[in-house]
């Protein structure tokens, strides 16, 4: 949870520096603003994200919620916009988004650090009504093109689940490879 204004910048930096990580970065990221690059629609997106979870952490001052109204709102419409439905405090620190377009994110779901999505994704519950069956997954998580994580499912560090797999059981164990639709562990 971003709880103070020095975590959100120093949130916001790390997560920019994962869209331009060569320096210096300011002429790319021009360069994509004004002309309305992917990258750049995302990461205004995820920056709006980053800042309605610290506005909503403050929300028992009125004047938070208030403005948790405001940032919510335009965050929901660039959401919109571009496909991505993502709740506030879903993922930790370090989020990618390569691709917008159909990204729907439950807001039970706990995703650790340096998560990265592909597009067209989907993680969430199974749905007919089963809001307590939700994933967790770990640090360094990437999910590839089309790919989606459905259920009570519970990921370690480093798992990787490639294009078009669908993940519906949980898998022990770290820097896993997860292929299939369902999926099954890459044996090396």
């Amino acid at each position: 949870m971003i709880s103070s204004i020095s975590e959100l910048i120093d949130w916001l930096k790390y997560e920019k520096k994962r869209y331009y990580p060569s320096k210096p970065y300011n002429g790319l990221f021009l360069i994509d603003h004004l002309v309305a690059e992917s990258y750049q629609q995302i990461w205004r997106y995820q920056k709006m994200l980053r800042i309605t979870e610290y506005v909503y952490s403050k929300r028992k001052n009125p004047v938070f919620l208030l403005l948790y109204c405001v940032v919510g709102r335009i965050k929901n419409v660039r959401g919109a916009r571009l496909g991505i439905y993502i709740p506030e405090y879903v993922f930790d620190r370090g989020l990618l988004i390569d691709h917008y377009g159909s990204i729907t994110i439950n807001g039970c779901c706990k995703i650790g650090k340096n998560c990265r999505l592909h597009g067209n994704n989907c993680i969430g519950n199974k749905g007919a009504g089963r809001v307590d069956e939700f994933p967790i997954i770990g640090d360094d998580f990437d999910l590839g093109f089309g790919a989606s994580v459905i259920g009570r499912v519970n990921l370690g560090n480093g798992v990787i689940v490639g294009a078009n797999s669908l993940v519906t059981k949980s898998f022990s164990g770290d820097n896993l490879v997860l292929l299939g639709t369902p999926a099954s562990e890459l044996k090396q």
